[in-house]
């Protein structure tokens, strides 16, 4: 019993370094605030607009359980006024005053409610940010980020992926 408790408390000793590590490598920086303040007030202002506009697309949309491609602003902004519920900006909102999550991804508000990072586009030499997931209905293609491990740091277009660079892979 001793030696699974011994065990068992270094196991958890080795994840939460693991885990300091990691935070450590991927630091939420002034500017991924700066930029999640201005989300929190697009949705405080309920201005679908502003969050469709900064989407990065295409996007894979599910709702009455079906999934479907959005490849434009326009077409994604009466979907988003529709399913961005208040309950779902308000728990965004809600999460935006907690600590975030960032990795190699991008940073995270919440349990993955919204996700956001700042982007390449392939052949583009400025930086920007984007939403690539909201509100758990709106999120990018699987194949929108390659691997973290050996890939490549450049997506290939495909018909379901941009071709981008994010800032965190470099």
């Amino acid at each position: 019993m001793r030696t699974t408790l011994t065990v068992i408390l270094a196991l958890f000793a080795i994840a939460l370094v693991r885990c300091v590590v990691a935070a450590d490598a991927y630091p939420v920086t002034d500017a991924d605030k700066k930029f999640l303040a201005e989300i929190v007030g697009a949705l405080q202002k309920k201005d679908s607009a502003w969050i469709a506009s900064h989407m990065v697309y295409p996007l894979s949309v599910t709702v009455s359980n079906r999934t479907h491609a959005v490849k434009s602003l326009e077409e994604f902004v009466p979907i988003l006024s529709r399913e961005l519920t208040d309950s779902v900006r308000t728990k965004i909102i809600e999460f935006a005053k907690e600590p975030l999550f960032k990795n190699w991804q991008g940073v995270m508000v919440g349990d993955g409610l919204l996700w956001f990072t700042e982007y390449q586009r392939a052949g583009d030499k400025s930086w920007t940010y984007g939403i690539f997931a909201i509100g758990g209905f709106a999120f990018q293609p699987k194949d929108f980020f390659p691997p973290k491990e050996g890939a490549n740091k450049t997506l290939q277009p495909t018909a379901t992926a941009l071709s981008v660079l994010t800032r965190h892979e470099i």
